[in-house]
């Protein structure tokens, strides 16, 4: 019904007043070197804000642009910094829109235990080693936001012939991130 997805943006606003206030929860995140309290991000994939555009079989919502635009409002309105535009929106949608189905990362972004996001569309792209070991993605990246949040970083990268999107994680060896 239409009343359903009114229903859940007023629990995301009452959620985001209560818990997310400007000086108890966004002031202090501006000099935080990640930018995102676990708790509050929690409550916001709990209200399903985190999975509005994942494909219900990964346990999203399903929904499209609309109803993100509509999260995004609620989030604007309240100063929410975090990595939700980053994850929730461009790595879905990187994701969804390049045919990739991995359940393990969609669920996750969904049910916000994975923050992902999304390298830059343009630019130098890192290219891809092939060796007798496997593959290995080499090169830099010159911005990537909320990178320190992510625990996941989808990177366009050059193979051979093709442009194909990697997911890295950020633990993994070789992995550098640099603050700016």
């Amino acid at each position: 019904s239409s009343a359903r997805p009114m229903r859940k943006l007023s629990a995301l606003r009452r959620f985001l007043s209560e818990r997310a206030g400007i000086a108890t929860h966004v002031r202090p995140l501006l000099d935080d070197p990640v930018g995102v309290d676990d708790e509050v991000w929690r409550g916001l994939a709990a209200l399903g804000a985190t999975g509005v555009l994942v494909g219900e079989e990964y346990g999203g919502a399903g929904m499209g642009m609309v109803e993100a635009g509509a999260v995004a409002e609620q989030l604007g309105a309240a100063l929410h910094p975090g990595p939700w535009l980053s994850s929730a929106v461009a790595a879905a949608r990187a994701l969804t829109r390049t045919g990739i189905q991995d359940p393990a990362l969609l669920s996750g972004i969904a049910d916000g235990t994975t923050i992902a996001t999304v390298g830059p569309l343009s630019g130098p792209r890192p290219g891809i080693e092939e060796t007798d070991a496997g593959a290995t993605l080499r090169g830099e990246l010159g911005a990537l936001p909320d990178a320190a949040a992510a625990d996941v970083l989808l990177v366009l990268a050059d193979d051979r012939s093709d442009t194909v999107l990697c997911a890295v994680n950020q633990s993994s060896p070789g992995v550098t991130l640099t603050p700016r």
